[in-house]
């Protein structure tokens, strides 16, 4: 990984399809979470906890890369 990144997807999203989100976590050389339970644009309702402590960490390691 380059620099930190993460790609975060509903697992039931029926909007945007499961593949374009593994396509663009390829891409970014970035993990990929998916959301068990989510629907399109429920993840943080979905997960709150576990949503917020990704993101600090992400927040951390981009801190930490300046």
């Amino acid at each position: 990984m380059d620099k930190p990144g993460l790609v975060v997807q509903g697992a039931e999203d029926k909007l945007i399809p499961r593949h374009q989100a593994e396509d663009l976590s390829a891409a970014a050389r970035c993990p990929l979470w998916l959301v068990p339970g989510a629907a399109h644009a429920e993840c943080f309702p979905v997960a709150e906890k576990e949503f917020l402590d990704r993101l600090t960490a992400l927040a951390r390691k981009v801190q930490s890369n300046r």
